[in-house]
């Protein structure tokens, strides 16, 4: 073999720029919406709340879709709706996390560089210094917490992996059940009086007779 060869390395792929990470987290961000709108039965207007956030509806210049607050959102919504396949569910938490944070890093980057520029500026105004710190510092905590969400909604799955939820049919008619055998629902008042105080069988009727004869007495004094 020639000695003076030498293998070529692999070719990386060429960094995502700005634009496609926004892209990703519009498209992921509506896949994520949908499937909360066609199967978990979330409200049109509660989605129509989360497209807002990644729909840039002015046109704005330097507009970019935040997916750190849909997927927060998202979370939230999900936290009332029981019947839904929570297997998927996580792995649209996984999806939707991943093109965030992806865009939040890129974004953190940017603000890290700018800083540097800046300050190799000696006419910098002090405003415009303090301003490109507080981006890098938000960014920077933003995309430790978005990290561990993400971290989370990985976890998540392995865990529904190991122990599936129940089918929702089965889901559903265990609650039917436990409803109608009194287990859950509205309080049970019998037995006990307007005050929440345990009531003896027959007591209470004797109260009610009571006060009633109280009432008359006092009207007859009156009189």
């Amino acid at each position: 073999p020639n000695k003076g060869c030498r293998l070529t390395p692999p070719g990386l792929p060429p960094p995502k720029q700005m634009a496609d990470l926004e892209e990703a987290v519009i498209e992921k961000g509506t896949e994520v919406i949908n499937f909360l709108r066609e199967e978990c039965r979330i409200p049109d207007e509660q989605c129509e709340q989360l497209e807002a956030l990644i729909t840039n509806t002015e046109d704005a210049k330097g507009w970019s879709p935040d997916g750190r607050e849909l997927m927060e959102r998202v979370e939230d919504v999900a936290k009332c709706q029981p019947y839904m396949p929570h297997d998927k569910y996580a792995e649209m938490l996984v999806i939707g996390w991943s093109a965030a944070l992806d865009l939040m890093k890129h974004q953190r980057k940017m603000a890290f560089k700018k800083v540097r520029t800046l300050q190799e500026d000696a006419k910098c105004p002090a405003e415009l210094m303090d301003a490109a710190y507080r981006t890098r510092d938000e960014l920077d905590l933003g995309c430790a917490k978005a990290n561990i969400r993400f971290c989370e909604a990985r976890f998540l799955v392995e865990v529904l992996q190991e122990n599936p939820m129940p089918p929702i049919e089965e889901l559903r008619k265990k609650v039917d059940e436990d409803w109608a055998a009194g287990t859950i629902g509205p309080p049970n008042t019998d037995g006990f009086d307007d005050e929440g105080r345990h009531v003896a069988e027959g007591e209470e009727g004797a109260k009610d007779e009571s006060k009633g004869e109280s009432k008359d007495e006092s009207k007859e004094g009156a009189e």
